[in-house]
């Protein structure tokens, strides 16, 4: 429960600084989704503690770049990351989309 809420938060949060910046939060969440749904490594990466903070968040930063996210999804995410909260990543998402 306490992860739903953390996870409505950052929703919130990231909605409201990418209407403020006209920047479509829930399609590059949705891009996003898409792409680590069909990728078991990058799933790996992200998820499984095995990777540094470094090694994800430097794989992470180049998907982002080939998916062509804003600097706030790709910050928000390094933000995830680097906090050890990237696993309520898809909590986010859902809650966003």
């Amino acid at each position: 429960m306490k992860e739903q809420s953390v996870a409505k938060v950052y929703a919130k949060s990231l909605l409201e600084l990418g209407d403020d910046k006209s920047i479509k939060i829930a399609d590059e969440m949705i891009k996003l989704t898409e792409v680590i749904n069909k990728s078991n490594e990058l799933e790996n990466v992200l998820f499984l503690d095995v990777f540094t903070l470094e090694e994800k968040k430097n794989i992470f930063v180049e998907v982002a770049k080939k998916l062509n996210l804003s600097q706030l999804t790709t910050e928000a995410v390094k933000y995830l990351i680097d906090e050890k909260r990237i696993g309520i990543l898809p909590l986010i998402i859902k809650e966003i989309v």
